[in-house]
């Protein structure tokens, strides 16, 4: 092949469409790849994040940018696949401040409630109506507000003295494959280009959450493509995406959080 003239598209040395069941094709591709793997998708497959993650431990040096985008529930579970969630302890907090909180609620929930438990029912009804009341409205002419209000307070500080000698502890994400190797971004705008790059093989086109062991239960459309000069160029306009296109990367460490919480991002529709 001879070399291209600046400005011109260079020729190939290998070019295909096809379309076919499910993105088989690419699965075996990734699964038989030696030196590097560039994956650019929105969503990612279970069985795509599992074989990405096997080929980083063998060697293959392994890159995946993707979106955060958690209303996939397949995608979600890939991305877990992907993020290990680590446990900090800050500090080990306070036994004793534990104990002295749980003895002052427990204290104040005992006696607020004793003397209505142990009255008569109507005296109970009335009783029950009274520190409702006192509740309510401030001040009220009642003989019981000052001791009620007392206990209701040893209580509530209680609980706050327990609080204060919890172990403290954070959690965040780290990916398996190394910071920089899995990106995940938020739209707007959102990510949605299909580009594998495998060793010298380029492949494009529509699949995603279809990539899979077995093939899958879509059809799909995929171009093949083998050039170097054509790699290179991709590889850079991908290493440059973020930049290019003001996308706005989310750290891995909040990624494994926001995996633990319920969605609540609408589904992206292209």
């Amino acid at each position: 092949m001879g070399k291209s003239a600046a400005g011109v598209a260079p020729m190939l040395d290998y070019a295909a469409l096809k379309i076919a069941r499910g993105g088989r094709e690419l699965y075996k591709s990734i699964e038989n790849a030696k030196s590097s793997i560039v994956v650019v998708s929105p969503w990612l497959s279970e069985d795509l994040a599992e074989l990405l993650l096997k080929k980083h431990m063998e060697g293959v040096d392994v890159r995946i940018l993707t979106s955060n985008d958690c209303s996939v529930e397949e995608h979600k579970r890939a991305l877990e696949k992907l993020i290990l969630v680590h446990k900090q302890v800050l500090s080990g907090g306070s036994r004793l401040l534990r104990s002295l909180g749980l003895a002052m609620l427990l204290t104040g929930i005992v006696f607020t409630l004793l003397p209505i438990v142990a009255s008569p029912l109507p005296a109970f009804l009335e009783s029950a109506v009274r520190l409702f009341d006192t509740g309510l409205r401030i001040p009220v002419v009642s003989s019981i507000m000052p001791v009620n209000l007392s206990l209701v307070g040893l209580a509530i500080l209680g609980t706050l003295v327990y609080g204060a000698g919890l172990a403290k502890v954070r959690f965040y994400g780290v990916s398996k494959l190394g910071s920089e190797r899995l990106r995940v971004y938020s739209p707007p705008p959102f990510i949605n280009l299909r580009v594998f790059v495998v060793d010298e093989t380029v492949f494009t086109g529509s699949p995603s959450l279809g990539i899979k062991r077995s093939g899958g239960s879509t059809v799909e459309s995929m171009m093949i493509v083998r050039n170097s000069e054509l790699r290179k160029r991709l590889v850079e306009a991908i290493e440059n995406l973020e930049s290019s296109f003001s996308l706005r990367r989310v750290p891995i460490e909040k990624v494994g959080l926001e995996l633990k919480k319920p969605c609540k991002r609408p589904q992206f529709i292209a």
